[in-house]
């Protein structure tokens, strides 16, 4: 999966968008939502997105006789070092004052839940700025 903020709606609101992508089937989930939090900023969006897809993986292993055994490690791209560092080291003590703890701790909470390895990876971000559309990857 892949994930992004959206621009900053206000300085109370924030939004996200993440896409799920099966290399085996070809079929995608797409999703977006928006948050009101006085925590509001572009890192906050970065969770989120994290958020909303580890939850759309939720309901698939919640609804489907998958085993857990015969999934592969997901793949999960982020243009945020933040969160590919906190998602690589899930036991790692949060400092006292880390910024958006709460999303940090339900995001790992999730991962716990969802019983398969996810591997975290780095892309660059805003690559459509340098480059035309079909020069991306799909994980770009």
């Amino acid at each position: 999966f892949m994930t992004d903020p959206m621009p900053q709606l206000t300085s109370q609101a924030c939004s996200c968008g993440y896409v799920l992508y099966c290399s085996s089937t070809d079929k995608r989930a797409i999703g977006s939502f928006a948050e009101e939090s006085d925590n509001a900023d572009n890192y906050r969006g970065e969770w989120l997105g994290s958020i909303g897809a580890l939850q759309v993986l939720l309901a698939v292993i919640s609804t489907t006789s998958v085993s857990l055994d015969a999934i592969p490690p997901v793949q999960a791209h982020c243009d945020n070092m933040g969160v590919i560092n906190h998602n690589q080291h899930l036991t790692r003590s949060l400092p006292e004052k880390q910024a958006q703890a709460d999303l940090i701790r339900l995001c790992r909470e999730y991962r716990r839940r969802l019983g398969f390895s996810i591997e975290y990876h780095h892309v660059k971000g805003h690559l459509d700025k340098v480059l035309r559309w079909d020069q991306l990857t799909r994980v770009q």
